[in-house]
């Protein structure tokens, strides 16, 4: 993938280059997507997609987002010129570890839900957590009433009332949840791919930034003559 054959100007070579901001690139596209969707979701509260994620993963995929897209503009920067700016490309690789675990956080904390979903949902239901807009949002979506009955906290709606011979919203909720959460936490971990193989580019930049470094150093030293004039030879006559 990066060719280590140091070009006229030392370590750091076009293919390195390349790749690198290649990877930079799908860092920010990913930086953007995660913002996007923490956005939307935000932005329509009483929507269905609101009351099967929480409120912790909209702010997490927010301030994520946002890191990410901060840290991609942080390595365009730092790549235009490695060897002057040490810091920014140290900087790089050592905020996508953290941005990364954030991200491994989240999927397992949504991937975890899944599995107490069926308890969850029936709670939020019953217990008025869920509100009448986000219940009635169920309803329409699924064609039922109530949760686990017609009688079970339903809310009162031109396809729900007393009567009425609509199936109760308890097994499509589960479906709903059940499938939306699989493919936040598959994408959230498609994400998190993407930062490794960003990370492995910045450590790669990091080591041949290094490199080029002590090239010129070594190239300014043998220019001056400072430390790498060649011992004397000395001959010995006998006679």
């Amino acid at each position: 993938m990066f060719s280590s054959r140091p070009s006229k100007g030392g370590a750091i070579t076009l293919t390195i280059r390349r790749s690198f901001h290649a990877a930079n690139f799908l860092l920010f596209a990913a930086g953007v997507t995660a913002l996007s969707m923490g956005a939307y979701f935000h932005a329509n509260p009483p929507s269905r997609r609101n009351a099967i994620i929480e409120t912790q993963h909209i702010v997490t995929m927010i301030v994520v987002g946002l890191l990410t897209i901060l840290n991609s503009f942080l390595g365009l920067w730092a790549s235009l010129d490695p060897v002057n700016r040490p810091n920014a490309v140290r900087l790089y690789p050592a905020a996508l570890v953290i941005i990364t675990i954030c991200m491994v956080v989240m999927g397992l904390k949504v991937w975890v839900q899944t599995l107490t979903m069926h308890r969850d949902f029936q709670e939020r239901w019953q217990d008025g957590s869920w509100g009448e807009d986000i219940r009635l949002a169920f309803q329409a979506g699924g064609k039922c009433c109530g949760f686990t009955t017609i009688m079970d906290n339903p809310v009162a709606s031109e396809t729900c009332f007393l009567g009425t011979g609509a199936p109760p919203c308890a097994p499509w909720v589960w479906q709903y949840g059940d499938s939306y959460l699989r493919n936040i936490y598959t994408c959230i971990f498609a994400l998190v791919i993407i930062d490794v193989v960003a990370f492995l580019c910045g450590v790669v930049l990091t080591e041949v930034r290094a490199e080029e470094s002590r090239y010129i150093r070594i190239r300014g030293k043998a220019g001056s003559g400072d430390g790498l004039v060649e011992p004397p030879t000395y001959i010995s006559l006998q006679r």
